[in-house]
């Protein structure tokens, strides 16, 4: 397993970039899109405290929302570094053609998206995001002004379907502003669809 983030300047692309991660044979099993705050960009970039782009970067990630994700997959460290390309999205043009940073990101800031180096960092990274201890990690990116929910269903879900469903969702001029997966119990459903009891034909079908 490892980390997927999602960069701010990548957003507008995150139906693409989460196609070509399912499209890679990686499965998806945590996401959400957050806020960090300065203190929680510091933490995750705490390795690069002594780079003289230590700040711009910090200010870059904490600039707008970001999507962190839990991918599984036979050596996915490796294989997901692979698929990003070098740091530098102008030195991927060369070493990388077809990487995720040659296509979407623009420079060794703006690079789309980011992998651990290893196993353990992978853990370590996770960990901020998803932690263990039930903690919440970082806040959410909803705003809840001007908006509705969209919920992409279980059989869309594992037929790889989700990236092409946001890339939809996008293209007719919505902006994604919050994404979590999880999953739903029976009485979370139930709840859920209770005002289609006895109206919808369906409801047995769709809380099963």
């Amino acid at each position: 397993r490892t980390l997927a983030l999602i960069k701010p300047d990548a957003m507008p692309k995150i139906g693409e970039l989460i196609d070509i991660i399912i499209n890679a044979g990686f499965t998806i099993t945590k996401a959400k899109m957050m806020l960090l705050s300065r203190k929680e960009a510091a933490d995750f970039y705490v390795d690069h405290q002594s780079k003289p782009f230590y700040n711009e970067l910090l200010q870059f990630i904490t600039s707008g929302p970001i999507v962190a994700m839990e991918i599984l997959g036979d050596d996915a460290v490796c294989k997901w570094k692979t698929l990003l390309g070098p740091a530098n999205s102008a030195v991927a043009q060369t070493e990388a053609s077809e990487s995720i940073r040659v296509n979407y990101g623009q420079d060794g800031l703006r690079n789309a998206a980011h992998g651990p180096d290893s196993v353990a960092s992978a853990a370590q990274e996770l960990e901020l995001f998803f932690p263990s201890s039930g903690g919440r990690g970082p806040v959410n990116s909803a705003k809840f002004t001007n908006c509705t929910c969209c919920i992409i269903k279980p059989h869309a879900v594992n037929e790889g379907l989700a990236g092409k469903i946001m890339k939809a969702i996008i293209t007719e001029g919505f902006q994604i502003s919050a994404l979590q997966m999880f999953n739903m119990d029976r009485a979370n459903v139930e709840e859920f669809y209770e005002i289609y009891k006895g109206v919808v034909a369906e409801y047995m079908v769709s809380i099963s």
